[in-house]
């Protein structure tokens, strides 16, 4: 009878730990049907590291709907990238160059696509190795 209660005990347990580690996922917003990412300020560093460690590329684009306007182009695209506070990252092509657990590590940017996510294992490959938890 002791073991089951502490059995009993070690499911709730589990189950708690389950739901707190559950409730700290890091939010991430979709956009135009998943192909841009918008993700935490607190994480931009570690997913710009990330998209420069993927063989394919993810561009870094400005998400903000208010952009200034400046006086010739180069100065444009310098006021754009200084006046962004809202960064993205293009992550469309993700699905289609990570078919398995194993092309993760080619491209782990792709560990913030909803679909790659969903293969066998890569969430928790995700989580642990790149802290991407979804």
């Amino acid at each position: 009878m002791v073991v089951l209660t502490e059995f009993a005990m070690l499911v709730v347990l589990t189950t708690f730990t389950t739901l707190a580690v559950a409730q700290t996922n890091t939010e991430y917003e979709y956009s135009n049907g998943n192909s841009t990412v918008t993700v935490p300020k607190s994480q931009v560093a570690s997913i710009r590291a990330l998209a420069e460690q993927s063989n394919k590329s993810s561009a870094e684009r400005c998400c903000d709907s208010n952009k200034g306007e400046g006086g010739n182009s180069t100065k444009r695209k310098e006021k754009r990238q200084a006046e962004c506070s809202t960064p993205c990252f293009w992550i469309s092509w993700c699905p289609y160059f990570v078919l398995s657990l194993s092309q993760v590590s080619a491209n782990p940017v792709c560990c913030l696509h909803p679909t790659v996510t969903g293969l066998a294992g890569v969430a928790d490959l995700c989580c642990e190795e790149y802290q991407l938890c979804v």
